[in-house]
């Protein structure tokens, strides 16, 4: 694991520890893949945040958009 990966995987950690909602910011290419990855480590992601007020309350990868 190189140290990149390894600071990556305790920041995870942490966020799994936490015990606060994650709220992914941008439902677009870039968010789908940070919710790919939050979910590959078992991070339950609460909602995706877009400041497009026209995606508010759609369903993105089956988890509601909020403004």
């Amino acid at each position: 694991m190189t140290f990149q990966q390894g600071m990556l995987q305790k920041k995870i950690d942490e966020i799994k520890n936490s015990n606060l909602p994650v709220i992914i910011f941008g439902a677009a290419t870039v968010g789908e893949i940070l919710l790919s990855i939050c979910q590959k480590n078992g991070v339950s992601v609460a909602n995706f945040c877009d400041n497009n007020i026209g995606l508010k309350g759609e369903m993105k990868c089956g988890i509601e958009i909020i403004h």
